[in-house]
């Protein structure tokens, strides 16, 4: 009998039967090898495609949030009470005020006729007593603090240790702290005359002005060290206030 002959009954020999089967099982494990080879060969490119993105993405993130974080970093520092004053300032107190915004405020509303009739030492201890501030340097050599000490031209610590918080308590005295939890409250004395808030332990005459009943508390200036100048400014604070009072105090 021939191998492509059926037999009588119909039916290839048994020879033939295994030889086929054996032909059909190999070529269906040759396909199943080529899916799982396709299967890994895409899941692989998708994988590289999804890494390369994610790498775009993290650096596109990166190069956009760098530049903000900068922004951030010092607004987050006047904020986080953090640091005891290191610079040694020599300053050399002026009345000059700057361009800059100004602090101003009406004293004794609800009496204005007698602020018009008040000296101005008066109505400047009206406007300070009671009330919290923040003292801090605005700009270095006519550029803002921020933007100096991003560019390396204000010491870093510009901002951080030279902010203080300070509370009047009356006519005479007044309680102050460096920015930081850790920092001690301490007292101080403090005059007023016609044109200045004197701040005896801190050798601050803060000048200001009066115009019918109303005060302008302006920014001065000082000198560093090497001549180098500072710009301060004395600005409201409810949050001064409420951390000089709930801190310890000597």
């Amino acid at each position: 009998m021939k191998p492509h002959i059926k037999n009588i009954l119909g039916y290839y020999p048994k020879r033939m039967q295994r030889t086929a089967f054996i032909r059909i099982q190999t070529h269906k494990k040759k396909r199943l090898r080529w899916k799982i080879f396709l299967v890994i060969l895409i899941s692989a490119m998708c994988l590289i495609i999804l890494a390369a993105n994610f790498s775009y993405l993290d650096h596109h993130y990166f190069n956009v949030a760098q530049p903000a974080a900068k922004v951030k970093r010092s607004k987050h520092v006047k904020k986080k009470f953090h640091s005891q004053k290191a610079i040694t300032v020599s300053k050399s107190t002026t009345n000059e005020s700057t361009t800059a915004k100004q602090s101003t405020k009406a004293v004794d509303e609800v009496q204005p006729e007698n602020n018009r009739s008040a000296t101005n030492p008066e109505i400047a201890r009206n406007y300070l007593i009671g009330q919290g501030f923040a003292i801090e340097p605005i700009s270095y050599d006519g550029i803002a603090a921020d933007k100096a000490m991003d560019e390396n031209i204000a010491p870093q610590n510009l901002v951080h240790d030279g902010s203080f918080l300070i509370y009047f308590l009356d006519p005479n005295k007044a309680i102050y702290k460096g920015l930081g939890s850790y920092n001690p409250v301490y007292n101080l004395n403090y005059d007023v005359d016609d044109n200045n808030i004197i701040i005896k332990d801190l050798s601050d005459q803060i000048p200001y002005s009066v115009n019918n009943g109303i005060i302008t508390v302006h920014d001065w200036n000082t000198q560093d060290n090497a001549g180098h100048v500072i710009t301060w400014r004395l600005d409201p604070s409810t949050e001064a206030k409420t951390i000089l009072l709930t801190s310890d105090r000597p």
